[in-house]
């Protein structure tokens, strides 16, 4: 079990010996954690600490918690919303092209 968060971040803890901020994230498929790393500031960890989480359970609404629910979810929307140019696909003869 995670202790509380020291920093008023969820998965963020302040690394007095580092003197940075770490992140941590509960990994769904195995109940481990999951290292992040470590930051300078609080809220660059926490940023991080929501995309990790997003990684690890698929997508904003699994996560138990968010630091930032509406930005994520607005990066997932826009995600989602990306035009198809965007996407390659192979040909026959094995060459990219724009799909769609």
């Amino acid at each position: 079990m995670p202790r509380p968060s020291n920093c008023g971040f969820h998965g963020v803890h302040l690394d007095k010996h580092r003197g940075r901020y770490k992140v941590t994230v509960c990994d769904p498929t195995t109940g481990g954690f999951k290292h992040g790393g470590y930051y300078l500031t609080a809220e660059e960890a926490a940023h991080v600490y929501d995309h990790m989480a997003v990684e690890l359970y698929g997508t904003p609404g699994a996560v138990p918690r968010l630091n930032f629910p509406r930005e994520v979810r607005e990066e997932a929307a826009k995600k989602k919303a990306a035009p198809a140019s965007d996407v390659k696909a192979k040909t026959a003869d094995g060459t990219t092209r724009a799909a769609g």
